[in-house]
């Protein structure tokens, strides 16, 4: 099975639900629809479900903000699409603004597979959570950023918190469900933080940090 437009980075994180089927979170190729959750079960289709694009929405002229959002959820959209009547200066700028969009650069699963965690360029870190019956995923109210590019991420074997990384070696972690900082780790990382693991018990916990020292 191959999943198309999924992104010239390759973020993605799998989890197996209880029903047997699989959801795959990966990036996307198009800055219009940031990620996306796919939903795999055998002998059916494939069901893709757009993440982000609110957030990608934001960055382009109003006129613009209002014609997406009368398009649906699930469609591959395509700018030119919907700006047919722009002229050229306007066509210009919202090329502009569309780059700004930032792009995905980590997602990871909770142990359990009912929440998973998006980072960006932009140093964003989104929380989803999965119902448990359809499979659907909602996003929760709060924005976590660090001070530049999301480099990796964890979730706590409890996955009541999760951890984030940056690229100028930032670690912090936030409550899953509040969003609520918890600690912002002081360790000796003088470089991006390129690879980081949780161990798979609570009780001790251990994190694992691999980094690029800057010379």
């Amino acid at each position: 099975l191959t999943l198309t437009g999924t992104g010239y980075r390759g973020a993605a994180a799998v989890s197996m639900t209880t029903d047997q089927s699989t959801l795959v979170v990966t990036g996307s190729d198009d800055h219009m629809t940031p990620a996306w959750l796919w939903r795999l079960t055998d002998g059916e289709e494939a069901v893709k479900t757009p993440l982000l694009r609110e957030d990608a929405f934001s960055y382009l002229p109003l006129p613009v903000q209002k014609r997406l959002d009368k398009l649906p959820d699930n469609r591959d959209l395509s700018l030119v699409s919907v700006i047919d009547n722009l002229s050229n200066s306007e066509f210009d700028q919202v090329r502009k603004q569309k780059r700004r969009i930032p792009d995905v650069t980590t997602v990871v699963f909770s142990p359990g597979g009912n929440h998973f965690l998006i980072g960006n360029t932009q140093g964003d870190c989104f929380v989803y959570q999965i119902d448990p019956e359809t499979h659907l995923p909602s996003k929760l109210a709060y924005k976590c950023r660090l001070g530049s590019s999301i480099t990796c991420a964890a979730f706590l074997p409890s996955g009541e918190s999760f951890i984030a990384a940056s690229d100028m070696g930032q670690i912090r972690i936030w409550d899953t469900t509040t969003g609520t900082l918890e600690s912002n780790f002081s360790v000796n990382v003088s470089g991006p933080v390129t690879a980081m693991a949780v161990s798979k018990t609570d009780s001790p916990c251990r994190l694992l940090v691999g980094h690029a020292p800057v010379k």
